[in-house]
């Protein structure tokens, strides 16, 4: 399950610089105020999104390695 975290995490951080990167983009050409906005709350669920992961994986236990 830890895995699962892991690559949920990291998919979600490439989606976290992808929508900081639009909306960058969409500051220097100017667009409109929704769409600002929309890119901007996309950018707020991603990192809430991060943060219930982290929390998910610091609590769920390791699981046993097999030597």
């Amino acid at each position: 399950m830890r895995n699962l975290y892991t690559i949920l995490f990291f998919a979600d951080t490439i989606l976290l610089v992808c929508l900081s990167y639009l909306f960058l983009q969409d500051i220097d050409n100017g667009s409109k105020a929704w769409v600002l906005i929309l890119t901007f709350s996309g950018i707020a669920a991603s990192i809430i999104v991060m943060v219930f992961l982290l929390s998910r994986y610091i609590k769920h236990p390791p699981g046993r390695r097999h030597e």
